[in-house]
Protein backbone atom coordinates (compact mmCIF):
# COMPACT_ATOMS: atom_id res chain seq x y z
CA UNK A 1 0.00 0.00 0.00
CA UNK A 2 1.10 3.42 -1.23
CA UNK A 3 1.37 6.51 1.21
CA UNK A 4 -1.05 8.82 0.93
CA UNK A 5 1.42 11.53 0.10
CA UNK A 6 3.00 9.10 -2.03
CA UNK A 7 -0.55 8.50 -3.63
CA UNK A 8 -0.96 13.00 -3.74
CA UNK A 9 2.61 13.67 -5.05
CA UNK A 10 2.07 11.08 -8.38
CA UNK A 11 -1.06 12.66 -9.25
CA UNK A 12 0.48 16.13 -8.61
CA UNK A 13 2.96 14.87 -11.17
CA UNK A 14 0.06 14.15 -13.80
CA UNK A 15 -1.85 17.38 -13.49
CA UNK A 16 0.76 19.62 -15.50
CA UNK A 17 -1.87 19.61 -18.66
CA UNK A 18 -5.46 21.03 -17.14
CA UNK A 19 -6.73 23.97 -15.69
CA UNK A 20 -6.32 25.16 -11.45
CA UNK A 21 -9.91 23.94 -10.31
CA UNK A 22 -9.74 20.42 -11.96
CA UNK A 23 -6.35 20.04 -10.37
CA UNK A 24 -8.11 21.17 -7.13
CA UNK A 25 -11.07 18.73 -7.31
CA UNK A 26 -9.11 16.18 -8.60
CA UNK A 27 -6.38 16.45 -5.89
CA UNK A 28 -8.90 16.35 -3.47
CA UNK A 29 -10.46 13.40 -4.69
CA UNK A 30 -7.04 11.61 -4.52
CA UNK A 31 -6.75 12.83 -0.70
CA UNK A 32 -9.99 11.62 0.28
CA UNK A 33 -9.30 8.10 -1.52
CA UNK A 34 -5.62 7.61 -0.67
CA UNK A 35 -6.87 8.77 3.19
CA UNK A 36 -9.69 6.00 3.03
CA UNK A 37 -7.04 3.50 2.12
CA UNK A 38 -5.10 4.21 5.23
CA UNK A 39 -7.51 5.17 7.69
CA UNK A 40 -9.65 1.57 7.10
CA UNK A 41 -6.44 -0.60 5.69
CA UNK A 42 -3.84 -0.61 8.07
CA UNK A 43 -4.95 -3.83 9.80
CA UNK A 44 -1.83 -5.02 10.89
CA UNK A 45 -1.29 -2.10 13.34
CA UNK A 46 -5.05 -2.65 14.92
CA UNK A 47 -3.75 -6.80 15.13
CA UNK A 48 -0.84 -5.05 17.45
CA UNK A 49 -3.06 -3.04 19.66
CA UNK A 50 -5.35 -6.01 20.52
CA UNK A 51 -2.73 -8.84 20.90
CA UNK A 52 -2.58 -11.29 18.30
CA UNK A 53 -4.30 -13.92 20.70
CA UNK A 54 -7.23 -11.76 21.75
CA UNK A 55 -8.75 -10.80 18.46
CA UNK A 56 -9.58 -12.97 14.70
CA UNK A 57 -7.64 -12.08 12.06
CA UNK A 58 -8.02 -8.53 10.54
CA UNK A 59 -7.06 -8.11 6.98
CA UNK A 60 -9.39 -6.15 5.35
CA UNK A 61 -12.07 -3.73 5.69
CA UNK A 62 -14.64 -6.74 5.79
CA UNK A 63 -12.54 -8.25 8.58
CA UNK A 64 -12.98 -4.82 10.55
CA UNK A 65 -16.93 -4.70 9.79
CA UNK A 66 -17.54 -8.40 10.96
CA UNK A 67 -15.59 -8.26 14.28
CA UNK A 68 -17.34 -5.19 14.71
CA UNK A 69 -20.72 -7.08 14.14
CA UNK A 70 -19.25 -10.00 16.37
CA UNK A 71 -17.69 -8.01 19.15
CA UNK A 72 -14.18 -7.94 20.62
CA UNK A 73 -12.93 -9.57 23.95
CA UNK A 74 -13.18 -7.52 27.30
CA UNK A 75 -9.02 -8.83 26.74
CA UNK A 76 -8.53 -7.64 23.61
CA UNK A 77 -9.80 -4.09 24.37
CA UNK A 78 -7.96 -4.06 27.61
CA UNK A 79 -4.96 -4.55 25.67
CA UNK A 80 -5.33 -1.86 23.14
CA UNK A 81 -6.21 0.53 25.86
CA UNK A 82 -2.59 -0.44 27.49
CA UNK A 83 -1.07 -0.24 24.40
CA UNK A 84 -2.09 2.98 23.57
CA UNK A 85 -1.58 4.21 27.38
CA UNK A 86 -5.43 5.45 27.39
CA UNK A 87 -6.40 5.27 31.06
CA UNK A 88 -9.71 3.51 31.78
CA UNK A 89 -11.62 6.13 32.80
CA UNK A 90 -11.17 7.32 29.44
CA UNK A 91 -11.57 4.36 27.32
CA UNK A 92 -15.28 3.57 29.41
CA UNK A 93 -16.31 7.47 27.93
CA UNK A 94 -15.33 6.62 24.37
CA UNK A 95 -16.26 3.27 24.54
CA UNK A 96 -19.45 4.28 25.80
CA UNK A 97 -19.49 1.62 28.48
CA UNK A 98 -19.75 1.73 32.34
CA UNK A 99 -17.61 0.74 35.31
CA UNK A 100 -19.55 -1.42 36.36
CA UNK A 101 -20.88 -3.43 33.19
CA UNK A 102 -17.04 -3.55 32.15
CA UNK A 103 -16.15 -5.31 35.46
CA UNK A 104 -19.00 -7.71 35.56
CA UNK A 105 -17.98 -9.14 31.85
CA UNK A 106 -15.44 -12.12 32.07
CA UNK A 107 -11.99 -11.15 30.17
CA UNK A 108 -13.36 -13.61 27.26
CA UNK A 109 -16.58 -12.24 26.97
CA UNK A 110 -17.63 -10.41 23.56
CA UNK A 111 -18.10 -7.16 24.10
CA UNK A 112 -21.58 -5.66 22.03
CA UNK A 113 -21.45 -4.18 18.72
CA UNK A 114 -21.19 -0.45 19.81
CA UNK A 115 -18.60 -1.07 22.25
CA UNK A 116 -16.24 -2.97 19.58
CA UNK A 117 -17.11 -0.46 16.72
CA UNK A 118 -16.12 2.25 19.03
CA UNK A 119 -13.05 0.11 19.80
CA UNK A 120 -11.71 -0.33 16.88
CA UNK A 121 -12.56 3.19 15.50
CA UNK A 122 -9.83 4.54 18.03
CA UNK A 123 -7.49 1.56 17.42
CA UNK A 124 -8.04 3.12 13.82
CA UNK A 125 -7.43 6.29 14.39
CA UNK A 126 -4.41 5.73 16.36
CA UNK A 127 -2.82 3.86 13.58
CA UNK A 128 -3.38 6.93 11.58
CA UNK A 129 -2.31 9.33 14.08
CA UNK A 130 1.10 7.21 14.78
CA UNK A 131 1.71 7.14 10.96
CA UNK A 132 1.18 11.16 10.82
CA UNK A 133 3.18 11.91 13.77
CA UNK A 134 5.90 9.11 13.00
CA UNK A 135 6.12 8.39 16.98
CA UNK A 136 3.32 6.88 18.94
CA UNK A 137 4.56 9.33 21.89
CA UNK A 138 4.51 12.28 19.84
CA UNK A 139 0.82 11.45 18.93
CA UNK A 140 -0.65 10.19 22.46
CA UNK A 141 0.91 13.52 23.45
CA UNK A 142 -0.80 15.58 21.17
CA UNK A 143 -4.31 13.22 22.03
CA UNK A 144 -3.67 14.68 25.46
CA UNK A 145 -2.22 18.59 25.25
CA UNK A 146 -5.49 20.81 24.73
CA UNK A 147 -6.07 22.56 21.34
CA UNK A 148 -7.23 25.55 20.30
CA UNK A 149 -8.44 24.05 16.73
CA UNK A 150 -10.93 22.24 19.30
CA UNK A 151 -11.95 25.25 21.32
CA UNK A 152 -9.43 24.46 24.07
CA UNK A 153 -10.63 20.45 24.39
CA UNK A 154 -7.79 17.76 24.30
CA UNK A 155 -8.29 15.79 21.33
CA UNK A 156 -9.18 12.42 23.04
CA UNK A 157 -11.97 14.44 25.36
CA UNK A 158 -13.77 14.50 21.57
CA UNK A 159 -13.85 10.86 21.11
CA UNK A 160 -17.49 10.35 22.79
CA UNK A 161 -19.13 10.79 19.66
CA UNK A 162 -18.90 10.16 15.84
CA UNK A 163 -18.21 13.86 14.77
CA UNK A 164 -15.65 14.07 17.68
CA UNK A 165 -13.71 10.94 15.65
CA UNK A 166 -14.27 13.00 12.48
CA UNK A 167 -13.15 16.14 13.65
CA UNK A 168 -9.81 14.64 15.01
CA UNK A 169 -9.40 12.52 12.34
CA UNK A 170 -9.87 15.91 9.67
CA UNK A 171 -7.59 16.84 11.56
CA UNK A 172 -4.52 14.52 11.42
CA UNK A 173 -5.32 14.80 7.43
CA UNK A 174 -4.20 18.79 7.83
CA UNK A 175 -1.55 18.10 10.08
CA UNK A 176 0.23 15.19 6.99
CA UNK A 177 -0.49 17.61 4.30
CA UNK A 178 0.59 20.91 6.06
CA UNK A 179 -2.42 22.47 5.60
CA UNK A 180 -2.63 25.37 8.22
CA UNK A 181 -6.51 26.19 9.62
Amino acid sequence: MRSVGNQVDSARKSLNRINQADQNLYLSSVVIFATLDTFFMNTTALATYFGVNNAPPLRSVFDLIEVSRTGLSKKAVANMARHLAIPLADLFVILHISIRTWQRNADDKLLPQEVTDNALQLANLYTHGEEVFGNPEKFKGWMNHPSPIFGGKKPIELLDSRFGFQAVHDELVRIDYGVLT
